[in-house]
């Protein structure tokens, strides 16, 4: 009597298993894309109709180079700010409100800050946190997503990083340069 309980307790238990799996979502809002020192969330890459392939565009970089990267302005994420025309905000937020009281923002993030200027192929990174080699680490991380590009890539692009004297008083005001590039400032 007592195995034939057992037995049949162990079948319930396992169909239940069965079905709470089978009936589960088990998709994610967003894709992660992992990387050496966090996870970002991956926007939906615009998507070309007519060939089928994702999106991209031609960014302009030093020495007259020029390379294919992810389209970073369509991808569903990236907001354009209103009042500055050919200005985009990849991360972070616009740093002021519209007059309807909606204040936009991109990616969220606390720890940097990315934007980008069409007019001159020029992206601004700002660290906004402390520890801030780690929020280097994680802005840099972030735009070679979102780009879909390498570090030698990444240290042709045109760009300033920088952190305010609020974050820290020692490197404000100072080309901090990606961590990676020849020519930046070692955070310690």
């Amino acid at each position: 009597m007592n195995k034939k309980i057992i037995i049949i307790i162990t079948g319930v238990v396992v169909l239940l298993l069965l079905v709470t799996f089978l009936f589960l979502d088990n998709s994610t809002e967003d894709k992660i894309i992992p990387n050496e020192i966090g996870t970002f969330p991956e926007p939906t890459e615009p998507i070309d109709r007519e060939v089928g392939l994702p999106l991209r565009m031609t960014v302009l970089a030093q020495n007259d180079l020029s390379f294919e990267v992810s389209d970073f302005i369509r991808n569903g994420e990236t907001i354009e700010d209103p009042s500055n025309d050919n200005h985009y905000i990849l991360a972070g937020d616009l740093g002021y409100c519209l007059p309807n009281g909606e204040c936009p923002a991109a990616y969220g993030t606390d720890s940097f800050s990315v934007s980008y200027s069409s007019n001159d192929n020029y992206f601004t990174l700002v660290i906004l946190s402390e520890p801030i080699a780690e929020s280097r680490k994680n802005a840099e991380s972030f735009l070679m997503s979102r780009l879909g590009i390498g570090e030698q890539e990444m240290c042709q692009l045109h760009y300033s990083f920088s952190a305010p004297y609020w974050v820290n008083e020692f490197y404000a005001g100072r080309e901090l340069g990606f961590s990676f590039c020849p020519g930046s400032v070692s955070l310690e």
